[in-house]
């Protein structure tokens, strides 16, 4: 999930997901590409709080995707 979303940023979804009894247990990868003009820490603390399951930065390799989607949908 990009943390950037028309309407609605990706922090409200991801809590949205977490709060829904049908959905909380899909873990919820946020991709973001934050650089240090905004506050990282905060919006790192803000995703997790959400519910978030991991961060990945932008640009990241497919062998790193891969890897996070294998501990998550295996599990």
């Amino acid at each position: 999930m990009d943390v950037r979303l028309p309407g609605m940023n990706g922090d409200e979804v991801t809590a949205r997901l977490k709060a829904n009894s049908s959905t909380r247990n899909i873990p919820v990868v946020i991709h973001a590409g934050w650089t240090t003009a905004c506050n990282v820490e905060d919006r790192i603390n803000r995703a997790l709080n959400a519910g978030a399951a991991e961060i990945l930065y932008k640009p990241f390799q497919l062998p790193m995707l891969r890897d996070v989607l294998r501990t998550y949908l295996l599990a």
